[in-house]
């Protein structure tokens, strides 16, 4: 993906335009909505400016585990055992 960078800051349409690529591009696979989430966290956490190395680090520093959305009434207990 080729970004057109201000300072090290994604434009608006290029976020856009790569929104639209992934969506095109990965709509069917069983795991895109996890790829939704982490966009839609990334949004939330930065609204305005959106940096490239902010994107990188999000998606380094992050599990998919952090984009599974419980959507059921299940509630999981676990426990550490000594």
């Amino acid at each position: 993906m080729h970004w057109r960078l201000t300072l090290t800051s994604i434009a608006p349409e290029d976020w856009e335009n790569a929104k639209r690529a992934v969506y095109d591009k990965f709509r069917f696979s069983p795991k895109f909505e996890i790829v939704l989430n982490l966009i839609k966290d990334f949004q939330e956490i930065n609204p305005k400016t959106k940096y490239v190395s902010d994107f990188q680090s999000f998606v380094r520093e992050s599990k998919i585990e952090d984009f599974y959305r419980q959507e059921s009434d299940t509630i999981f207990v676990s426990t550490i055992h000594k």
